[in-house]
């Protein structure tokens, strides 16, 4: 009996009907893409600083620039000081000088400022929204980011469990001959790259993060049609005793590339169980140890 790829060889091993169904997984590909990796757009982290009342109001009294601002009033030190700490003074004092308003408070122990953290929650660069400014996912909030991210492996960890059963019960490369598998598989993996460009050019044209999301999900709900889109492996039916649904997979195989089967490739489309005959000694004694009771034994 001849095996699948023997068939194939004659139905097609890449032609019309294997392209269909490639395209179809490669969009699956490209659109897990965005889905795994779409954090670094979602979760990221703009330019940001501590957020003050006093500041604000002193800047307009002094007409400072956004970069005079920053020099006088945001700490100076790594990105942490910078970003999550504040110095700890009373900026509507009105004895402040417009150019140099720490002076008054330099009288402490080695005449450093002390520091305190972000009371009043952050400024953030308004050019982009992402979760972490609608939320405030910086500083000692900074690992909740982490989690959000972390899910999403537990959830693609879980899924992997029934990858296995999944591929073989549809067959992602099965339906292609051998001679084409290692291209397939490579091409797939290039998809799962222009996935990461179609991503960019999304976050690109839709800076806020929800509008983003919903771009990049509500595709997804189409790959339900796949059910009805992508045939079910020939090999994982031939392997569970299901011929005759392999063969009809076949013949569509056959007629979508415009082949024809050859017959001497037919295959049995259904298992009969071979007759068993009960030897005459044995039917004998069987009588015996259950009564003359012989309509039962044909």
């Amino acid at each position: 009996m001849p095996n699948l790829d023997d068939i194939l060889e004659h139905v097609g091993e890449f032609d019309l009907f294997q392209k269909r169904a490639f395209f179809l997984i490669c969009l699956l590909s490209a659109a897990f893409a965005p889905v795994y990796i779409g954090i670094v757009f979602l979760g990221f982290i703009p330019e940001h600083r501590c957020l003050n009342p006093g500041i604000v109001e002193l800047s307009h009294r002094c007409g400072w620039t956004l970069e005079e601002e920053l020099n006088y009033t945001v700490p100076k030190g790594d990105a942490f000081t910078q970003q999550c700490m504040r110095y700890n003074v009373d900026w509507n004092a009105t004895e402040l000088s417009c150019t140099n308003p720490l002076e008054n408070f330099t009288s402490h122990r080695n005449g450093s400022i002390p520091l305190t953290i972000c009371q009043d929650g952050w400024l953030y660069d308004s050019s982009i929204q992402s979760i972490v400014n609608e939320f405030n996912l910086v500083c000692e909030d900074s690992w909740k980011l982490d989690v959000f991210q972390a899910c999403v492996n537990v959830g693609f960890c879980l899924g992997s469990v029934y990858v296995g059963y999944i591929a073989d019960r549809f067959g992602l490369t099965e339906i292609v001959g051998a001679s084409y598998r290692r291209t397939v598989a490579i091409l797939y993996q290039a998809a799962f790259a222009v996935g990461l460009l179609i991503l960019d050019a999304l976050a690109y044209a839709i800076p806020h993060w929800r509008w983003l999301q919903l771009a990049v999900t509500l595709p997804t709900f189409l790959l339900l049609l796949y059910y009805w889109c992508l045939p079910e492996s020939p090999r994982w039916l031939l392997s569970q005793g299901q011929n005759g649904r392999a063969m009809e997979i076949v013949d569509d195989i056959a007629k979508k590339n415009r082949k024809a089967l050859p017959a001497h490739f037919e295959v049995q489309k259904e298992i009969v169980p071979p007759t068993v005959s009960i030897p005459l000694v044995d039917k004998h004694h069987w009588i015996q140890s259950y009564g003359n009771n012989t309509d039962t034994v044909k």
